[in-house]
């Protein structure tokens, strides 16, 4: 059986809080390989430089110079948000934060403060998801290839017959593709104006393979005449656009389709100049479709880099100072600049083996369309994943001396808890449990018959207990299941999982269980308590890691953020202070400091209405508060 911690996967932690960023270190450390980011930015550079790398992305909300939002959006404009699953994690709990983290394409988010177990789990549990769905989009992936390489195959060999008969390389349908699609993808980096999606992309390459179809219409003696044309003849020649437009035109049963609609406008209208001097309807400005200005652009590109019958071929530095300077037409400028932007790697592809291009880049975008396509993945499946999450902490604790278990449908998904992982001796997640011989001969038959009965359930009367056994170190033990099933309320609830407890008859598992935890020096429960310090809370959060706790104390108490705040206030610096007294209200949380985590919570609510004055007269109290803590725990932890 795999188990997912075999592999060390990366987590990348966003948070400009040292503290937070330490707790979730932690936290994480010994299961993951954990990158730290201070700031949006220097995330978005890690990420970028390391996506291949990195399965993970932990992200603070409220952060100076670029939020999470902002970091979201990014990844959206990059193309990277489908490959690189986010978990939001911020102090911020209202409706409204939550639902724009998840509309901007984060998979999870959690509130501080918040439990480690918790933490540790969802962390677990996103990973392995994204890791199976993303198997399950290489396998449609490679299936849509096959049947998109045929279709493929038939415009590929209408578009060759036009470049045979016009005298051109084989090369140049592949040429344009290539330069289309690396000129989209720039111009979505760039600017959303154009509204492009990696589905348009995909399209609109598609479709550029019969810019010239038109050619065919064309007479021998003109299309391959090897020098300048007459001004007769150059009219013949215009018509080939109107002419490709013209045959698609006449396709009627295939006029709602996409690719039909972006075919026509790329066929009629890729000779247009953004200055109105183009032909066939002298279309000015962004009244040419974006497909057929890049099109434009790329056959023009291409045409001066490419040997023809009647020229050589032009240098890359040629081209584009004779394309900059209006040699052949006056072009959008923020497609010339796109076209600047990717002339190195421009060149190197062009130079690569085409037909393994060709493939790459068909494989590619097959893959990007099928990740952001809501029939195969609808948005609606993380949000059952998440309900699925709450239901099941709400259920049971993760720490308690009983096997703990959680079956998720879709995709299946059975987790175990370590206690009931390691007593079982199998890895406490299986993807299709139904299919693992390992599972279905430890659970014998129970598993089948707790699936079944869960069907059954209904949202009025969710729980149920079932008689079953398991086998555990090559015994039969007979257990009891106590179970509730999970529902994702809409319209029409959806069951969409199972947890529960499993309690063995002869309670081998109390009897055999390990005494752990780390021999910590005992901190002054009643003077911590006496300055608002909740330890009981606080160590249950860190999993009874006393040590832990008293290590992110000691971390408190060298953190320059309230110090940050004071300098924010005297200097009426409104923006800085609420990150301050935000990021505090979220470190004080974590760490149950409870006195300070109201006083701080009363003072974000007080400024995010613009009710600075009151905002501000606070900070007496909350001086005060902060260093009666702060002296306390310099007197314990010294």
């Amino acid at each position: 059986m795999k188990n997912l911690n075999k592999r060390k996967y990366k987590v990348l932690i966003v948070d400009d809080s040292e503290i937070n960023r330490a707790i979730l270190t932690e936290i994480l450390k010994d299961d993951y390989i954990v990158d730290e980011a201070e700031n949006g930015k220097k995330a978005l550079e890690i990420m970028q430089k390391e996506s291949n790398n990195i399965s993970l992305v932990v992200l603070d909300v409220v952060m100076p110079e670029m939020d999470g939002y902002e970091v979201l959006e990014t990844m959206n404009t990059l193309g990277i948000i489908d490959e690189l699953p986010v978990i939001m994690i911020s102090s911020e709990s209202a409706p409204g934060f939550i639902t724009k983290a998840f509309d901007l394409g984060a998979k999870d988010y959690i509130s501080r403060p918040f439990e480690t177990a918790v933490v540790l789990r969802r962390v677990r549990n996103t990973i392995s998801l994204f890791a199976k769905q993303r198997r399950l989009v290489n396998i449609a992936a490679s299936q849509a290839y096959e049947k998109e390489k045929n279709n493929n195959m038939m415009i590929s060999i209408l578009s060759h017959i036009v470049e045979f008969r016009n005298g051109e390389s084989g090369s140049h349908v592949i040429h344009i593709n290539i330069i289309t699609e690396l000129l989209l993808k720039q111009l979505m980096k760039k600017t959303s104006r154009y509204d492009l999606s990696m589905k348009d992309i995909r399209l609109i390459c598609t479709a550029s393979s019969l810019h010239d179809i038109g050619k065919i219409a064309i007479p021998d003696e003109i299309l391959n005449k090897p020098g300048r044309f007459t001004p007769q003849e150059y009219e013949i020649m215009k018509t080939h656009s109107e002419a490709g437009a013209s045959m698609l035109k006449n396709l009627s049963e295939y006029q709602n389709e996409p690719l039909m609609k972006t075919s026509y406008e790329i066929c009629r209208w890729h000779h247009e100049r953004y200055d109105g001097k183009g032909y066939p309807d002298g279309l000015k400005g962004d009244d040419i479709p974006i497909s057929a200005q890049i099109v434009s652009i790329a056959d023009v590109y291409d045409a001066l880099t490419s040997v023809r019958c009647y020229k050589k071929a032009f240098t890359h530095e040629k081209a584009i100072e004779m394309i900059c300077g209006g040699e052949c037409g006056v072009f959008n400028p923020l497609l010339i600049e796109c076209l600047t932007d990717i002339g190195d790697n421009l060149q190197k592809e062009l130079h690569s083996d085409t037909s393994e291009i060709r493939s790459k880049i068909e494989i590619q975008n097959i893959t990007d369309e099928i990740i952001s396509n809501n029939d195969l993945f609808p948005s609606g499946q993380m949000l059952q994943l998440l309900e699925f999450e709450r239901g099941r902490s709400k259920f049971f604790e993760s720490e308690i001396p009983y096997i703990t278990f959680a079956y998720q449908k879709n995709p299946p998904l059975l987790t175990l808890s370590d206690t009931g992982a390691k007593y079982m001796g199998v890895s406490p997640y299986t993807a299709e449990p139904l299919k693992s011989p390992e599972i279905n001969g430890i659970f014998t038959e129970s598993l089948e018959r707790l699936i079944e009965s869960a069907a059954n359930s209904t949202v009025s009367e969710p729980d149920f207990n079932l008689n079953g056994c398991i086998l555990a170190n090559t015994e039969i033990i007979e257990c009891r299941f106590q179970c509730r099933t999970i529902w994702m309320i809409s319209d029409k609830p959806v069951n969409i999982g199972t947890v529960g407890i499993i309690f063995l008859e002869d309670d081998t598992l109390n009897k055999n269980k390990p005494v752990s935890g780390k021999e910590t020096k005992n901190m002054d429960i009643t003077s911590l308590k006496q300055v608002g310090i909740n330890t009981d809370t606080a160590i249950e959060r860190f999993m009874g890691n006393e040590a832990l706790y008293t290590k992110m104390l000691k971390k408190f108490l060298n953190d320059g953020t309230f110090a940050s705040l004071i300098k924010a206030v005297s200097e009426n610096d409104e923006k800085t202070a609420l990150e301050a007294s935000h990021t505090l209200k979220g470190i004080c949380g974590n760490l149950s400091i409870d006195t300070l985590y109201e006083l701080f919570s009363r003072q974000v609510i007080l400024m995010r209405a613009d009710k600075w004055n009151e905002a501000y007269s606070m900070m007496t109290e909350i001086s005060e508060t902060f260093n009666k803590v702060t002296e306390t725990l310099t007197d314990l932890l010294d």
